[in-house]
């Protein structure tokens, strides 16, 4: 990331992602699967909108934290801010649908969270 290589920064979140999965090494997320499903409905949103445009379109990430339900840190690579709106809202409607399944009446959302630049960061290529 410190070179500028958004392509290998998102390589290594899936990776770390994988290996922190309950069917990874490291099994942390957690037997609620919380954080699994917010990862699975985050990248299979992302593979239908980046085949459905022809403007760059890629989603990375891993799970903060583990236990009960934690955090997942997303990237995603687009120029186009309608298309990542368009992508939060699905990923949100996608996993309140889990949730409704799994954990009927208990009222588990997800939220985002879009970070502000700070002082001395910058956008990657």
């Amino acid at each position: 990331a410190a070179q500028g290589d958004s392509a290998l920064f998102g390589t290594l979140l899936d990776l770390e992602g994988e290996s922190l999965r309950m069917s990874g090494d490291f099994q942390i997320t957690g037997d609620n699967g919380a954080q699994d499903a917010l990862l699975d409905c985050a990248f299979e949103v992302g593979a239908e909108i980046a085949a459905d445009t022809s403007v760059e379109f890629s989603v990375h990430g891993r799970m903060l934290g583990g236990g009960g339900g934690g955090n997942v840190l997303l990237m995603v690579v687009t120029g186009d801010a309608t298309l990542r709106t368009k992508w939060e809202e699905r990923v949100k409607d996608y996993y309140q649908e889990w949730a409704d399944a799994k954990y009927p009446g208990q009222g588990i959302r997800a939220t985002v969270i879009i970070p502000a630049m700070s002082a001395g960061a910058r956008v990657l290529p």
